[in-house]
């Protein structure tokens, strides 16, 4: 019965929770960290409401960065639209005026501004079929070079660092070429992975022959580890590659440019193995022969194998025990003997009798001669 109850409430809340999502508007106000993705989903299988105004507010963590953001699966009435804004209000630039449709996915926009506001609003007219719109987010600055893109060397290290095309977050300028080289201590590997991709395909993604960037090894690029040229990819996508240096090669042609890339790097350094260090000692030994100062771990130069070690300190140990118990037996047999010595010596000296002479008188008793004495 309990159960039966828990799970008429679970779907009771689970239906109020759609029949609110469908009926209210929430509004968004957050913020965006360095090139992290943050994505929004909208939708209502009948419809949004009449006279409905909701809006999504992304401000970048750091004020020096600027916003990237892309609208998809937009699916609005003729009276609905939506309006974007490069800043956090509707008084600021208006970026994308009334954009409206159905099936409808605009392109990755970069926008001059450290943030981003993005209004939706429903007309009068009542929709029976599936309306919805997708916004993702992103805030980041160029990252393609100190002063320039072209014969840059990057050093990894074991967190991740950015690389992105020139300009970003605004689209990559036309006729533009660049290369780095990543480079890693010669035990890692290297791990890239991209945040975003929005770089025009040509012909095919297996050629890139319009713009696209190139992934090999030093000089390898016949045959390239990743050959990217992609659109409004959001979805990060992570590549080992097996060497500790990797070259990237990006061009552009001189017509229509996009979003880019943002891609991390960083090394992958080989796992440490941790050992139980074996001592030996040096220097000084005491009078069983044993080492008694001075120990050394086993990886210092001139340490002793571990094994004639152990066995050596053995020896020294079953000594060091052996020497005492010997010098106690020793010393408690001289001291019986003494001991039976004196006894005997004792019980001599009270067992000898002395017979008066002849003519003493009685009580008086004959000196003996010095030769019957006891010695």
């Amino acid at each position: 019965m309990e159960m039966r109850l828990l799970c008429l409430m679970a779907l009771s809340c689970l239906l109020l929770a759609n029949g609110d999502a469908q009926d209210t508007c929430t509004n968004v106000d957050d913020t965006l960290e360095d090139f992290k993705v943050k994505t929004y989903f909208w939708e209502n299988a009948t419809g949004f409401n009449n006279d409905m105004t909701c809006s999504w507010t992304m401000r970048a963590v750091n004020q020096g960065n600027k916003i990237a953001y892309q609208l998809t699966d937009i699916n609005l009435g003729v009276d609905d639209h939506i309006n974007v804004y490069a800043g956090t209000s509707t008084g600021d630039q208006n970026v994308l005026t009334n954009r409206t449709g159905t099936s409808l996915s605009l392109t990755i926009i970069g926008v001059d501004s450290p943030a981003v506001h993005v209004v939706l609003q429903t007309g009068n007219v009542m929709q029976a079929t599936r309306q919805s719109v997708n916004a993702y987010f992103m805030a980041g600055s160029d990252h393609s070079g100190a002063v320039s893109c072209v014969n840059q060397t990057l050093v990894a290290g074991a967190e991740p660092q950015f690389l992105t095309t020139p300009a970003f977050p605004m689209a990559y300028p036309v006729s533009k070429k660049c290369s780095w080289i990543i480079t890693s201590p010669e035990s890692a590997t290297l791990e890239l992975t991209f945040h975003m991709i929005d770089i025009e395909a040509g012909d095919s993604a297996a050629t890139c022959n319009y713009d696209g960037l190139v992934v090999y090894l030093p000089g390898q690029k016949d045959t390239p580890e990743l050959l990217v040229c992609r659109r409004n990819v959001w979805v990060p996508e992570t590549h080992a590659i097996a060497s500790n240096q990797v070259q990237l090669d990006f061009s552009a042609d001189d017509s229509d440019s996009y979003g880019g890339f943002v891609l991390s790097y960083k090394a992958i350094l080989p796992p440490t193995t941790t050992t139980t260090p074996q001592t030996s000692t040096e220097g000084t030994t005491d009078s069983s022969g044993c080492n008694t100062e001075q120990t050394t771990s086993e990886d210092e130069p001139g340490s002793s194998d571990s094994t004639s070690s152990d066995s050596e300190n053995e020896g020294c140990e079953l000594v060091s025990c052996v020497i005492p118990i010997v010098v106690v037996i020793v010393l408690l047999f001289v001291a019986v003997v003494v001991a039976v010595v004196l006894v005997r010596k004792r019980q001599k000296g009270s067992s000898k009798k002395y017979t008066p002479a002849a003519g003493t008188e009685p009580g008086e008793m004959k000196k003996m001669s010095p030769d019957a004495e006891d010695v």
